[in-house]
Parts: C-alpha cells; structure tokens; sequence
C-alpha cells in the first residue's frame, strides 16, 4: 500500500450514468394512465420523438436523471418497473 492508497478508498465511485429501459412497458403504463406523448413529453422537457424513440425501443438508455422524472410522472413507485432487465430478490409465485 503506497501512502496515497487510503485517498481512493475514501472517495466514492460514481453511480451509473444511465439506466437501460424498457420502452414498450412504458408505452402500456403511459396509455394505460391517457397521458398522451406530447403531454409526457412537455412535463419531461424533450422532444416528442425522444419518448417515441424510448417506447418503440430505438432509444435503450436514458438518464438517471430522466428516468426518475419519467417514474415520477406515470406515477411508478417501484423504481424497478420500467428497467430493461429488473432484479427482483423474491421469487415470483
């Protein structure tokens, strides 16, 4: 251990920049709520395309930062609901 060893222990890593999504899962719950795209899109501050290109799956990362305005405006509380690849710790009956 060389004497400056102790300053990258001390120092937290980065979370991830961005998340993979499940687009299409989006798409059910954004209908499902009748909020249209450009209304979600307008509450998000993107372009409309951009939430087409999420929900058909041409776009496959968003934000951290995206994701939870997405979550907070379909009203998602489970944060693991749209991720492309969710880890659940309970087995499902």
């Amino acid at each position: 251990m060389t004497s400056f060893d102790y300053l990258h222990e001390s120092i937290p890593k980065p979370g991830p920049s961005s998340v993979a999504i499940n687009g299409f899962a989006s798409r059910v719950i954004r209908e499902r709520t009748g909020i249209k795209v450009q209304q979600l899109a307008d509450a998000l501050g993107c372009d409309r395309s951009y939430i087409t290109k999420i929900e058909l799956g041409t776009s496959k990362n968003v934000s951290v930062d995206f994701y939870k305005r997405l979550l907070e405006q379909l009203d998602i509380a489970d944060h693991r609901t749209l991720l492309a690849s969710p880890v659940f710790t309970e087995s499902v009956a």
